[in-house]
C-alpha cells in the first residue's frame, strides 16, 4: 500500500478513535482465530493493541496531519510497522473496531477467539489422527481417538515421528536411548522432529532437504469438515456449510499457517493432554518462533519461497481452492449465467 494511502487511513483511524463510539463485536471471535492461523499464533493481542494505543495516545497532534503521519510511520521500526499493518487489516475486517471505547474487551475477545480456535483445532486433530495413514500404512498399534494415553513415546510410531532426525530409528540402541532413557530429551525444542521431514527422515548434512514437506503436515482437518478432509476428496459445494478456510480467511498457505500446523501436529503426537503455548513441558512458543524465523529469514529465501509455493500448488497436499459455485457446470448459479449469456445479458445484469 502506498505511504500516502496508509497515512490517510491512519488519520481516519485517529478521528474514529477520538469519537469514542461503540461498535458491534460479533466478528472479534472469528478475527482472533484469523490472527492465530494467518498472522502470528505467538503474538499476544495485548502487545498488538498496546503499540497502536501508544501511537494514538502519545501522538495526538501529529495524527491529525497526513504528512506528519507519514513521517511517524516511516520512522517506526519494522516490527512496529508490521503491527500497524495487522491492526489496519483488523479494522478492515471488523466494522467499527477503531471506534471502540473498551480496548480491554477487544483484547480479551480477540485472545479468546485465538485460543478457542487452537483448542478446537487440537481436538479435531486428536480425533482425526487415528484415521490417517502414513505412507499408506495403518497405525500399529491402533490409536484411540478418545484419549492420548497411547501417544508420545509409549507408541512406537508417534515416538519415531517425535524423535530428532539425529536418532537413527533402525538402530535399536539409539531408539531405546530416546524412548526409554530420554536421550536426547523429547522436550528440547532445538532438535526438530522427524515428522517435519518428507518421508519422516532428515539429513544431518543437509537439514533443509525435505524440511516441512511431510504428508502429516497436510492437516486439512483444520480447514475442512471431515467429509472431505481426506486428501483425495474435494469440497462439496452442494452443501451450504462454510469451511474453516472460508470462515478464517485462509486463502493460501503462509509461513505463519505452516508453523501453526507444525505446532498442532507436534502436540497431537505427544502425550500432553493440555496445550500451553508457553510454560508447559514443551516450549511451543520457541518451536513456533524458530520455524517462523526459518521461513522468513532472507538467507533461506530461495528454499522457503519455493516451499510455500509448493504447498500452494497441486504439488502440495494442503489447500484445495474453494471453488466458486458459478464455476460448477451443474450449479444453479452457473446455469442461470449460461441462460443469461444466451439471452445476451452481461453477468452483472442478471438481476436486472
Amino acid at each position: 500500500m502506498p505511504a500516502s494511502a496508509t497515512s490517510a487511513k491512519w488519520v481516519l483511524l485517529w478521528k474514529a478513535f477520538q469519537s469514542k463510539t461503540h461498535f458491534a463485536d460479533a466478528a472479534l471471535h472469528m478475527q482472533g482465530a484469523w490472527l492465530g492461523h494467518v498472522v502470528n499464533a505467538a503474538l499476544p493481542v495485548k502487545c498488538l493493541l498496546s503499540v497502536v494505543l501508544h501511537l494514538f495516545q502519545d501522538n495526538s497532534t501529529c495524527l491529525e496531519d497526513q504528512n506528519a503521519v507519514e513521517a511517524e510511520l516511516d520512522s517506526s521500526s519494522d516490527k512496529k510497522q508490521q503491527l500497524y499493518e495487522i491492526f489496519e487489516t483488523l479494522c478492515d475486517q471488523i466494522p467499527g473496531l477503531e471506534d471502540t471505547t473498551d480496548w480491554s474487551l477487544v483484547c480479551s475477545r480477540l485472545e479468546k477467539g485465538k485460543d478457542s480456535a487452537r483448542t478446537e483445532d487440537n481436538h479435531a486433530l486428536k480425533i482425526a489422527l487415528p484415521n490417517w495413514k502414513l505412507d499408506g500404512k495403518e497405525w500399529d498399534p491402533p490409536l484411540n481417538a478418545k484419549t492420548k494415553d497411547d501417544c508420545g513415546l509409549s507408541h512406537p510410531v508417534c515416538a519415531k515421528l517425535l524423535a530428532p532426525i539425529s536418532v537413527k530409528w533402525d538402530n535399536q540402541e539409539e531408539r531405546n536411548n530416546f524412548r526409554i532413557h530420554y536421550n536426547p530429551l523429547i522436550t528440547e525444542t532445538q532438535h526438530w522432529p522427524a515428522f517435519m521431514y518428507l518421508g519422516y527422515e532428515g539429513d544431518i548434512q543437509d537439514l533443509a532437504k525435505g524440511l516441512l514437506r511431510s504428508e502429516i503436515l497436510a492437516a486439512r482437518t483444520l480447514l475442512y469438515p471431515p467429509t472431505f478432509a481426506n486428501k483425495d476428496d474435494k469440497p462439496d459445494h452442494r452443501s451450504n456449510r462454510r469451511t474453516k478456510a472460508d470462515v478464517y480467511g485462509v486463502k493460501n498457505i503462509t509461513p505463519s499457517f505452516l508453523a501453526y500446523v507444525a505446532v498442532a501436529v507436534r502436540f497431537t503426537l505427544s502425550l500432553e493432554s493440555v496445550f500451553l503455548l508457553r510454560g508447559g513441558l514443551f516450549n511451543y512458543e520457541r518451536f513456533y518462533n524458530d520455524i517462523m524465523a526459518y521461513l522468513n529469514d532472507p538467507i533461506f529465501k530461495p528454499n522457503t519461497d519455493e516451499l510455500i509455493e509448493w504447498w500452494n500448488t497441486s504439488s502440495g497436499l494442503f489447500i484445495q481452492e474453494h471453488t466458486d459455485p458459478a464455476d460448477e457446470p451443474e450449479s444453479m448459479l452457473a446455469r442461470l449465467r449460461q441462460q443469461a449469456k444466451a439471452r445476451g445479458q452481461q453477468a452483472g445484469d442478471i438481476n436486472g
